[in-house]
């Protein structure tokens, strides 16, 4: 059975067709989201970025000096628990923005390099009370403007970024020689150096050792937080170390303490043949294969090399390699794809805006209850929680992670209650218009012998077709 390119655009490299959506006719199409959705302010940001930042800030402190008038017996315990409740509802809100960008957003492929990106750069809200706030923002500052850019510049814009400098500890940091190394007994943490040439650039077994690794730490050192104040990234001369560091052959620190250091060392490795080849290969696994076939990679290193590191053109290679749209159905849905493609196959995006923001964390809303659990809890028990990675290496790409008995029977059942909310027409004309023609006839007839409306719509959502692109 032959399948167009407008289905693998919509589906293998989006989120999938909505009902009455035409979609993206093929690669190109795809390409132009890119340019379109350049600048758009993200609907878990509407307020804008200094307002989430100095509300997440101030929440921070408030909560701060209650813990410190409860340690000195000045403040009732009882006082911190609105402050709490309402950091969590602010946080559930974010959360399920989150997915509502992803639903509502026509720019499909746009939203799922934003997720690539993300998941490659990983940091979790959950490190602490500041990552919470600054979770979001590194998305929408770090990641968002800059993947349709040079590598380099979305590189030097997610390891500067105050929460990656936080979540990976960064911020405390010294070199062991540095001034501030003597004063407070503070020492070297390598978080950030092992995490940059490990995962972002180069990619494990590719070469460096654990010397260029300390070395690069070294080099970082002097990046940090200004939690003092406004949680900006700041360089402080005091914290780093001094004298000559190398790292893969390369010098650096030579001509005394500079942020220069830092900024150059990250740029070599983002230039390094090993970072094209690893991100390549993470690019062609995450949208085609779990296996990535090397005659679709060598095109994309032929065009990061010509372009030095252009996104657009790397990707534009993989989409332009027949298999990019052959072979449908290697690739399973992870949790957050499954759970908004479904969304929008049923028509549920309106339903779940009308519940935020979360105002209340203990609604009896049966609506907003109900879209909590199929958004932030269903991710949560399918082992996808959104901006939680279980490590900085971000969740599993492989199809193996996501088939578990326990994940299927929550897809199941997810799909069942989803079919209660469904604003869309009979089960198989459904099938027809968010499967298009990858909908197998044999699927198309179960689905029209469903007993009633609601088990058709579920198995639409449950069939293998939906789940894998």
């Amino acid at each position: 059975m032959a399948i167009s390119r407008k289905t693998y655009a919509a589906i293998r490299y989006g989120y999938g067709f909505a009902p009455g959506e035409d979609g993206p006719a093929d690669g190109d199409a795809l390409l132009a989201q890119l340019s379109a959705a350049k600048g758009q302010v993200p609907a878990f940001l509407k307020d804008g970025a200094a307002a989430h930042l100095k509300q997440g800030i101030d929440l921070k402190v408030q909560i701060n000096t209650a813990d410190e008038g409860i340690r000195e017996g000045t403040v009732d315990p009882q006082y911190k628990k609105p402050l709490i409740d309402q950091r969590n509802a602010l946080f559930l809100t974010d959360l399920m923005e989150r997915v509502l960008q992803a639903v509502q957003s026509p720019y499909g492929f746009h939203e799922r390099l934003v997720a690539f990106w993300f998941d490659h750069f990983s940091i979790s809200a959950m490190k602490n009370d500041a990552t919470r706030f600054l979770t979001p923002l590194f998305e929408a500052e770090a990641i968002r403007p800059n993947i349709s850019g040079r590598f380099v510049d979305l590189l030097l814009a997610a390891e500067n970024h105050p929460g990656m400098l936080t979540f990976l500890d960064q911020d405390k940091s010294a070199g062991p020689s540095s001034e501030a190394a003597r004063k407070r007994r503070i020492g070297l943490n390598e978080n950030l150096g092992r995490e940059l040439i490990e995962l972002h650039t180069m990619g494990a077994r590719s070469g460096y050792t654990q010397s260029d690794v300390r070395n690069a730490a070294l080099v970082l050192t002097g990046m940090t937080v200004d939690k003092g104040r406004d949680f900006s990234a700041v360089f402080r001369p005091a914290l780093a170390q001094p004298g000559e560091k190398v790292v893969l052959g390369k010098n650096y620190g030579g001509n005394g303490i500079s942020q220069a250091d830092s900024h150059a060392m990250i740029t070599d490795l983002a230039g390094r043949p090993e970072t094209a080849l690893h991100i390549c290969r993470k690019l062609v696994t995450h949208f085609i294969a779990d296996t990535p076939p090397d005659e679709v990679v060598k095109p994309m290193l032929a065009a990061w090399k010509k372009t030095d590191g252009d996104l657009t053109a790397v990707y534009a290679a993989m989409l332009d390699h027949p298999r990019a749209w052959d072979g449908f159905g290697q690739k399973i849905k992870r949790p957050f794809d499954f759970i908004v493609s479904g969304l929008r196959a049923v028509n549920a995006g309106t339903t779940l805006q009308s519940t935020l923001p979360v105002v209340d964390m203990v609604t009896q809303d049966k609506t907003a209850k109900t879209m909590r659990d199929m958004t932030d809890g269903a991710m949560r028990r399918m082992g996808q929680p959104i901006w939680k990675p279980p490590s900085p290496a971000g969740f599993d790409e492989h199809g193996d992670a996501w088939l578990t008995p326990a994940q299927l029977a929550e897809r199941i059942n997810w799909a069942r209650r989803a079919a209660a909310l469904a604003q869309v027409k009979e089960p198989v004309a459904l099938a027809q218009d968010v499967l298009g023609d990858v909908a197998r006839p044999d699927t198309l007839q179960v689905i029209g012998r469903a007993p009633n409306r609601m088990q058709g719509i579920a198995m639409v959502l449950a069939s293998a077709e939906f789940n894998r692109r």
